[in-house]
């Protein structure tokens, strides 16, 4: 497996065009907004790509023996080798790359968590449409702008124009409340990424700053994604109220890296 220059990573593009599960995260990476690495089985003409960024491992194309075993010597020798966390998320984009896998890979794995993944049906979220009218008195919707970064302390960095993350935090008094963000862009979507702050839970704000994201998505042409692992229900069962509709249930293998 060769690594890619970040000039190329496009040439792995037509891998992972298919693909539902987690498509924002991996194309963030092949669109260069955020960090991460690509490996191909041919620079010239790659007909497997590896997708690696942080703790999350993506693999889509065609599968053989020895394929596998050059990605599974690669995440063992270099991949793994020196990184603080020990377990991974390997996401394999269709059955014959899992089986593969899970054949060369043996005892590393330690799990087999399902991942959910949700599309919008934009006619039901349209009721949602009136969050504006529905904040309580006191409360404010905020976007993520520079203003709000270095009023809030946040990392500049981490929020830089080329990684294209955007988001809305719903505030108190100052206080932030409710935030829906999207960290990874990618592939004309965005990952929502919730966080409502303990003592402000189950009070419908979630909902509230969900509806000022995905409203603004819509906008701006950006198709929100939604993903949740199978046992986080309270995220499921938002993202159905919202108007989400579940499209695949895929299982990631937990891979136990050196530590």
């Amino acid at each position: 497996m060769d690594k890619l220059e970040k000039n190329d990573y496009s040439q792995a593009t037509l891998l992972f065009e298919g693909v539902t599960n987690s498509k924002p995260v991996i194309f963030s990476v092949l669109e260069n907004n955020v960090a991460g690495e690509v490996y191909v089985d041919d620079a010239v003409k790659p007909q497997t790509a590896l997708v690696v960024l942080l703790d999350m491992l993506f693999l889509a194309g065609n599968s053989n023996t020895e394929v596998c075993e050059d990605i599974s010597n690669l995440l063992e020798n270099k991949i793994f080798t020196g990184k603080e966390w020990g377990y991974w998320d390997f996401y394999c984009m269709n059955d014959q790359l899992r089986v593969g896998m899970e054949r060369v890979m043996g005892p590393k794995i330690e799990g087999y968590p399902t991942r959910l993944t949700f599309a919008l049906d934009h006619e039901v979220f349209d009721s949602f449409r009136n969050w504006r009218e529905r904040i309580p008195e006191g409360f404010s919707m905020e976007v993520i702008d520079r203003d709000f970064l270095m009023k809030h302390g946040r990392d500049q960095e981490f929020w830089a124009s080329s990684t294209k993350r955007f988001g809305f935090v719903l505030t108190k008094g100052g206080e932030e409340v409710s935030e829906c963000s999207s960290v990874f862009v990618g592939g004309g979507m965005a990952e929502i990424s919730i966080e409502t702050k303990e003592s402000y839970r189950r009070q419908g704000f979630a909902t509230l700053v969900c509806s000022a994201f995905i409203e603004h998505c819509i906008s701006i042409g950006i198709e929100p994604n939604w993903g949740c692992w199978d046992f986080r229900e309270g995220s499921a069962e938002l993202a159905s109220k919202l108007g989400f509709v579940e499209v695949s249930r895929d299982v990631v293998f937990g891979v136990k890296g050196i530590q």
